[in-house]
């Protein structure tokens, strides 16, 4: 039961780069022609960058403060990504209720499984919901 709901409802992991992105990081890696005056231009022009509206806050906000934010920034990230990830889709409603009625019974995990999702989900397709309700009646 566990297992199909964690299958259902998993946070996917993060997506590939795109072609464009991972032949153009390849490009860079082999790129040895040495350019000294456009690397000491890109230094330059990102010094000037530095210096941005919220440069100065950065500075005198405290380590903590800023690794406060940072992971409060991630975890809303993540939990955002989870929220997503939790909903049963057309899709999956589909394979899962071929599978529950495959056998032309519900059985006691397939039960379990149902009420599981109901309790877990926060985004259930109608169809896995009126499968929940005819099971419960």
């Amino acid at each position: 039961m566990r297992a199909t709901a964690n299958y259902l409802m998993a946070v996917s992991s993060p997506s590939a780069p795109t072609r464009a992105e991972a032949l153009a990081r390849q490009e860079w890696l082999e790129d040895n022609d040495t350019d000294v005056a456009g690397f000491m231009g890109q230094v330059f022009t990102g010094l000037g960058g530095l210096f941005t509206e919220g440069f100065f806050d950065d500075v005198f906000t405290s380590a903590h403060v800023q690794m406060e934010r940072a992971w409060s920034r991630k975890n809303r990230a993540f939990e955002a990504a989870a929220q997503a990830n939790e909903r049963i889709d057309a899709g999956e409603a589909k394979w899962l209720i071929e599978r529950i009625r495959r056998d032309g019974a519900v059985n006691e995990n397939e039960k379990a499984l149902l009420s599981f999702l109901k309790a877990e989900s926060h985004s259930i397709d109608p169809s896995v919901k009126s499968l929940i309700d005819e099971v419960a009646a």
